[in-house]
């Protein structure tokens, strides 16, 4: 997954309800209008209390603590020992959120667990209900448990299943999850991203061409992980110790690029792209703009050690709560820019070949020129999620934003007769 903003509630000291504590409402509602039927509709959900536990090596989380002496409890060890394998899942109570907005247009939702048995228990379903599909429709929202492809798992089941599935199919799953064949797709189709190089290899030559500093992370994590402090290498030996660091953590290739100066922004949308190409049924919400001033007053101890010119979006950023948080929405650029943002994250969506949703994030540099960071093809849509606060932005509530991607899913499937997007805004 695409690093995905969602951040803590005041209660997330307090463990997961188990699965069984969480239901879906069953009361009827009358459908929707322009639905074909009633729609029976699996809600595949990976969660944080159904993860697996991590292989043993991983289950000392590492720490700088003992290398640097840091006792500042906001500095980078604090951030390295965080556990965040579960950092991309779920909880419960959104999962059965979703169901909820699902069931609210007329549909019959029922949780199921997106986990390796999923395709039998679907085909068990079929042979009980005497060779019918049981479910029309799956909402998918799987994040995967293991593996470098870990978010194309779910899907790939259900194709071979033959149930129909909301948002991105395999390929943009996979694609997108891997940040450096991403980066590699923006670069063929011109649309602008920093200059990168994938290392496999902690003692690989960098390209020289690369300019210093330069950003070091994960190349097939979300949610910021592995992303700290010492992400931005401003020497050749910072940059090294970064990489053998991430490589031996998480067990996959690591992207090294030239570090954008400037501001976090992120753009997300709702709709698809016609069969013609055109955009005409597409809504793009606000850009919202990290708020770092604002911070500093509501977490001061977070910026202990900083450097002031170069504050970006780190991992223990994702652990503040609501009431810390800060960001503007819409982000106070300029017109030409806002256009330029939304141009993009609609052509990133396109080329990844993403549907339904999406979120792009980007940097702006100090002159106005934006970069794609990365697009997160599953974006978090929890009550407190980058794209869910962009959507309250200009007066849509979460069901809102729950059904308008539910419907556009259903448009493509010819479930829904008739389908214009909530306010379609571009181009």
């Amino acid at each position: 997954m695409a690093q995905d903003h969602d951040h803590c509630t005041a209660n997330t000291s307090a463990p997961d309800a188990p699965q069984t504590a969480i239901t879906v409402s069953t009361v009827k509602i009358p459908l929707a209008a322009n639905f074909v039927r009633r729609l029976r509709v699996a809600v595949v959900y990976n969660t944080k209390d159904r993860a697996p536990p991590p292989p043993r090596q991983s289950q000392l989380a590492i720490s700088t603590t003992a290398q640097t002496g840091a006792t500042n409890p906001s500095s980078e060890n604090i951030v390295m020992s965080m556990d965040d394998r579960l950092a991309e899942l779920d909880t419960m109570d959104t999962i059965a959120a979703y169901g909820d907005s699902i069931g609210a247009l007329g549909h019959d939702a029922e949780l199921v667990h997106g986990d390796h048995d999923i395709g039998n228990e679907i085909l068990r379903r079929r042979r009980e209900a005497g060779g019918a599909m049981a479910f029309d429709i799956a909402w998918n929202t799987c994040e995967g448990y293991t593996g470098e492809g870990r978010e194309a798992q779910v899907p790939a089941i259900l194709e071979m299943v033959g149930l129909p599935y909301t948002l991105g199919k395999v390929l943009c799953m996979a694609v997108t999850l891997d940040k450096a064949m991403t980066k590699r797709i923006l670069s063929f189709h011109n649309l602008p991203t920093p200059k990168f190089q994938e290392i496999f290899d902690p003692e690989e030559p960098f390209d020289p061409h690369l300019r210093y500093p330069l950003f070091v992370k994960p190349c097939s994590e979300g949610t910021g992980m592995g992303i700290t402090r010492k992400s931005l290498c401003k020497t050749e030996t910072e940059a090294r110790a970064m990489v053998r660091t991430l490589l031996s953590k998480y067990k996959n290739t690591v992207i090294v690029e030239e570090y954008i100066s400037g501001i976090d922004v992120t753009c997300g949308l709702v709709g698809n792209i016609g069969r013609d190409g055109n955009t005409n049924n597409i809504h793009v919400f606000p850009i919202n703009c990290v708020d770092y001033e604002s911070m500093k007053k509501t977490v001061p101890e977070l910026f202990v050690g900083e450097d002031e010119n170069e504050l970006f979006y780190h991992r223990f950023f994702k652990a503040l709560t609501l009431n810390e948080w800060a960001l503007k929405c819409p982000a106070p650029l300029p017109d030409k820019l806002t256009r330029e943002i939304r141009r993009l994250t609609v052509e990133t969506f396109r080329v990844c070949h993403c549907l339904d949703t999406s979120r792009v994030d980007f940097r702006i540099d100090s002159e106005g020129n934006p970069f794609i960071l990365e697009i997160n093809a599953i974006p978090g849509m929890s009550k407190d999620s980058d794209l869910s606060l962009s959507c309250y932005a200009e007066g849509w509530t979460l069901v809102d934003l729950h059904q308008e991607v539910f419907k556009a899913a259903c448009a493509r499937y010819n479930l829904l007769t008739e389908w214009r997007v909530k306010d379609p805004n571009y181009p």
